[in-house]
């Protein structure tokens, strides 16, 4: 695997990535991925959706990965036991949280990938597919970083919450790309249309949409660039 490269809290282009990457980036990640999933529901999340057999990360599915960089430079940052914070400064992470992720790439060419280990990219026949039960039954997250096809990020987001897991709670879908591009892929339009609901035993839950639309503040994107936030409440 390539070499990684060393981040800033500036904002910068890669060649090897469309989005515009910084350490402060990596930390709002980190930051909403906390925030969604508190202790109790990292926990459950390594239960039900651990990858592999004797492993117990949760795990975040990205969908068109590319080249990994983006996936790689999030994963070894949400995995290392000492990081540094948003300030720069160094802090120790809390052993109960540690290994907490696990992110895996979606493609359909996997030569492009030229970051992820072997293990951790999962290939699709075309930019049609769904990765259906990685999605449905495995992922406590998705992540789509400039995506192309409104369609396909649909087809996923339905894959995704429409689900017979019990555990919706803090399950949430990221969004990144350019402002410009919002209106045609991202996830305006669902907050309108859908419910979900979801049966078990004697309790029947009803969930709709919420969009947290980062398009403004320090996130660590380019100023053309935002961040948004796709996840299911309860009615």
């Amino acid at each position: 695997m390539n070499k990684l490269p060393k981040l800033t809290s500036e904002p910068t282009r890669h060649p090897a990535c469309c989005l515009s990457l910084s350490e402060t980036l990596l930390a709002t990640i980190k930051t909403l991925l906390d925030t969604s999933f508190p202790p109790h529901l990292q926990t459950q999340c390594r239960n039900i959706y651990a990858p592999r057999p004797g492993s117990d990360p949760a795990l975040l599915l990205s969908i068109g990965s590319g080249t990994g960089l983006l996936e790689e430079l999030l994963h070894n940052y949400l995995n290392s036991a000492i990081h540094n914070d948003s300030h720069g400064l160094s802090s120790a992470r809390n052993e109960s949280t540690r290994n907490a992720w696990r992110i895996e790439g979606v493609e359909v060419d996997l030569s492009v990938n030229i970051y992820l280990p072997e293990d951790r990219i999962n290939h699709v026949p075309g930019t049609w597919a769904v990765l259906s039960s990685r999605t449905q039954n495995d992922a406590a997250a998705l992540m789509f970083v400039y995506p192309r096809e409104r369609g396909l990020v649909r087809r996923y987001v339905d894959a995704f919450f429409n689900t017979l897991t019990t555990t919706k709670d803090g399950r949430f879908v990221l969004w990144l790309g350019p402002k410009c591009d919002w209106e045609d892929t991202g996830f305006g339009d669902l907050t309108q249309t859908h419910t979900y609901s979801h049966s078990h035993a004697e309790n029947r839950d009803e969930y709709e949409f919420e969009v947290l639309d980062m398009r403004d503040g320090d996130v660590g994107l380019a100023e053309y660039e935002m961040l948004a936030v796709l996840r299911l409440k309860r009615k």
